[in-house]
């Protein structure tokens, strides 16, 4: 924040003034932001400038209110251009928040007339890569020429799209890691045989099944046709389902954590619950009878599914009991809670969310340890998706898990292809891949044995031998 108040005090033109924040995901950039106007209206020559906040999500809009009026701001929400125009146009020290989500895309288009020349404007933008911001931003220019614009992102901006200029304070993903504000992600990538026995012959064939490589040949071996109509096969769906399920139950379940499966349609995210829903109640039955790993069955018996997905006019009846949005607030306050906790009436038996394109950015629940990705995403919005599962929650939560079902992996590193070699190095320092932990495992298992052949040790249970060597008289 200093850092950016420095550059507002001592800029000469607009893009002095101007630059980006790396702000790793899950560390409070709604509190940045309002924190950065406090340190500005400390200094007299910036206490009167206009701040204008530009958002396209829902959550971001929430907390950016409830920030603000706890540290004693007021914040007038745009909710349409016509609005924008005005709060721009006008000469008070105000803040404005852009709504980007609830502009109308034709409105998007429309070009501003100059509004306001003032060089006492500050832009502050979330996420600006995003395709709306880009709209926007072209009329911001018009309208606003001489403001001075601060883009926040969670992920780097492409070297493409650096409108903003250069860095002026970046806190990554390792930081982060390291002073125990975020965890490191383990991506695990899992390619899908559905209907055939032979899976390490499929994985030798389809190594990447979905990525955009001979993709028509490799859907005509499948037989669906096309990627969605393999995505949102019941076969397809019931098989991973229970991968799925089986994974969840051994890994994250145990110490009480949640999960979030994406799917690549609407569609594919209803089915997917009814197959959830069986996986799990078969799963109960075996552990009714032999529980190896003494699963809480207390838990599990409570355990429920839900899918939130966004609704349309023209929905199929089977899709409308999803779309509820007063619905999709109860389940998400189940997710957000442990399994044994209850606020209000809500209990946290909602273990397992379901979703399509909702709740892949923007948030935060620090319960969820692992997502269960099956649809295609890419650039940006992948770096963002994944991180849900950074978040802290506790001590048995030492890392997030993202297990991927469509060969995304290949998408992963052409997004990085598009950032600076450090940059794209960042990223990758925080996400650890299972092989390599083998790898590194059974080196470490190597040399280990090795160290004790060349002291005369082979036999392992021989413990008297191991006191021998490791014996210290001195201690």
């Amino acid at each position: 924040m200093k850092l950016a108040v420095k550059r507002l005090l001592e800029g000469t033109t607009p893009r002095e003034r101007s630059g980006i924040i790396w702000h790793t995901q899950g560390l409070g950039k709604s509190l940045t932001m309002m924190f950065m106007v406090r340190e500005m209206y400390r200094h007299p020559s910036l206490s009167k400038w206009k701040v204008v906040f530009v958002t396209d999500r829902t959550q971001l809009e929430n907390k950016l209110s409830e920030t603000s009026q706890s540290i004693g701001f007021s914040v007038k929400i745009a909710y349409s251009i016509k609005v924008l125009k005005e709060l721009l146009a006008s000469d008070s020290s105000d803040l404005v928040m852009a709504m980007i989500h609830k502009f109308r895309e034709v409105d998007l288009k429309e070009t501003f007339p100059e509004l306001n020349t003032s060089p006492y404007i500050l832009v502050m933008t979330d996420e600006a890569h995003r395709s709306q911001y880009s709209m926007l931003g072209a009329n911001l220019d018009k309208g606003i020429p001489n403001s001075a614009r601060i883009a926040y992102t969670g992920t780097p901006i492409d070297k493409t799209e650096r409108v903003f200029g250069d860095y002026i304070d970046k806190y990554t993903m390792r930081q982060a890691i390291e002073d125990g504000v975020t965890l490191e992600i383990v991506y695990e990538g899992r390619t899908h045989n559905a209907e055939i026995p032979d899976k390490a012959g499929m994985d030798t064939v389809f190594q990447d099944v979905f990525s955009d490589y001979n993709l028509n040949q490799r859907l005509e071996i499948l037989g669906y046709g096309s990627r969605d109509a393999y995505l949102e096969a019941e076969p397809t769906i019931e098989a991973k389902g229970k991968d799925m399920v089986a994974h969840y139950l051994t890994h994250v379940f145990p110490n009480g954590y949640k999960a979030q499966i994406v799917a690549t349609s609407r569609e594919a995210a209803v089915r997917y619950k009814k197959h959830i829903d069986g996986a799990i109640t078969r799963a109960l039955d075996r552990l009714e009878k032999a529980n190896p790993q003494n699963v809480n069955l207390e838990w599990l018996r409570k355990l429920k599914s839900d899918v939130v997905i966004s609704g349309s006019h023209n929905d199929e009846l089977h899709l409308t009991p999803y779309t509820n949005s007063s619905k999709h607030k109860t389940s998400i306050k189940s997710f957000k809670l442990p399994f044994d906790g209850e606020d209000e009436g809500v209990s946290g038996d909602i273990g397992i969310l379901i979703v399509n394109n909702m709740l892949l950015t923007g948030f935060d629940a620090p319960v969820e340890q692992v997502m269960y990705l099956d649809k295609i995403i890419v650039a940006q919005t992948l770096l963002q998706a994944i991180a849900r599962v950074n978040r802290v929650g506790g001590a048995a939560k030492d890392k997030g898990f993202v297990v991927d079902y469509v060969g995304v992996g290949n998408h992963l590193k052409k997004a990085l292809d598009n950032y600076d070699e450090r940059e794209k190095n960042e990223v990758l320092d925080v996400l650890s891949f299972p092989e390599e932990e083998l790898r590194e495992l059974q080196a470490s298992h190597t040399a280990i044995m090795d160290f004790l052949e060349t002291r005369g040790l082979t036999d392992l249970t021989d413990h008297d031998a191991f006191f021998d060597l490791f014996y210290d008289e001195v201690t």
